[in-house]
């Protein structure tokens, strides 16, 4: 269907190539409905598997499930269906093989942008058992993902409680809490840097930061100490530009001169400074249209709103704790997923 999208009507789902989750490949469920006439030869039933046919998503899959509801798929994804003495969840598994994921890196090449059609996709080979035994593996399979999305729930619900503590904490009116600027209370970053210039690619355990995270190239200063790395670029700002992409290190980093860093001055807790700053809406501070850019001037003028220092270190003692127990449940997460992946990767060998 090559129609847009428009308010969920109540009944009918819509499901685009980005309303397929990129790590679970399960729907996600944004509640919009397709605009305009419905034919239902474009409305999901069981044991149908969409693929994704164009652009960077290419070989993207999602394998229908009645949960979902009633659900019409739009353009850009291409439906198999399959057969009755085929199990689809098994068919569908196979997806997630490096040596489909090869398949796909090889088969998507194109002069312009990636992409595979129906033709190709319909002559991808699968491997089959008997239908028994593919109904016990895809049964095996459906227990694993029952646990990986437990898991991920739990991730989930741990985030949003830390997230809602902090929103209620800063929208909170408490007389000894002050406004100021970001400037009033960081240091810049010439207190941090070392006094040590490389063009050199940097080697050892040092990590390199970028706007973007951890990186492997050139990057211009090392920094030593306590300190946040907060993204310039708008292509690294999350929820469409609203909040910077902001990295608490305690240690050594080489930093490139996509990422401000500032570290709180005698007055506030550098920890602190971080929360406040990865839940902050700097919407009025970024400039640029197509691109967003939080040049260092617009950066200083980020207002916060700080309780006493004494305080500030309390609740970055308690957020610490939220954090250590997410990590403690992603790590899970990453172990069952890895699980998973192993055993598909010996069973189809």
């Amino acid at each position: 269907m090559n129609v847009p999208a428009t308010d969920y009507d109540g009944e009918n789902k819509y499901i685009r190539i980005t309303d397929i989750d990129e790590e679970t490949s399960l729907y996600t469920n944004n509640k919009v409905s397709p605009l305009g006439i419905l034919d239902d030869k474009f409305l999901l039933k069981e044991n149908d598997i969409l693929f994704a046919r164009t652009g960077a998503s290419t070989g993207k899959t999602y394998l229908y499930d009645k949960e979902d509801g009633k659900l019409y798929y739009a353009g850009f994804l291409i439906k198999a269906h399959i057969k009755d003495n085929y199990i689809g969840k098994f068919i569908f598994e196979q997806t997630k093989l490096n040596k489909y994921y090869n398949w796909v890196r090889i088969t998507s090449m194109r002069s312009g942008q990636p992409g595979i059609n129906s033709l190709e996709y319909g002559n991808y080979k699968f491997a089959i058992t008997s239908i028994f035994e593919q109904q016990k593996i895809a049964n095996f399979f459906t227990l694993i993902d029952k646990k990986i999305n437990l898991q991920t729930q739990k991730v989930e619900l741990l985030k949003m409680y830390e997230k809602k503590f902090i929103k209620n904490l800063l929208n909170s009116n408490n007389k000894d809490w002050k406004n100021v600027t970001l400037k009033d209370c960081c240091l810049g970053f010439d207190h941090l840097r070392k006094p040590i210039i490389s063009t050199q690619r940097k080697t050892g355990n040092i990590p390199y930061y970028g706007a973007n995270g951890i990186q492997d190239y050139i990057n211009d200063f090392l920094f030593d100490g306590e300190y946040i790395l907060l993204a310039e670029d708008g292509g690294h700002f999350d929820e469409f530009f609203c909040k910077p992409i902001a990295q608490y290190i305690n240690g050594k980093a080489w930093v490139n001169n996509h990422a401000h860093v500032i570290q709180g001055n005698n007055e506030n807790c550098t920890k602190f400074l971080y929360y406040c700053l990865k839940h902050k809406d700097i919407r009025q501070y970024v400039n640029g249209a197509s691109r967003a850019k939080l040049n260092q001037d617009n950066m200083w003028k980020i207002r916060l709103k700080l309780p006493p220092l004494n305080k500030q270190i309390q609740i970055s003692d308690t957020l610490s704790i939220f954090d250590k127990k997410i990590l403690i449940q992603e790590k899970l997460k990453k172990r069952l997923e890895n699980f998973k992946k192993c055993l598909l990767q010996q069973m189809f060998i």
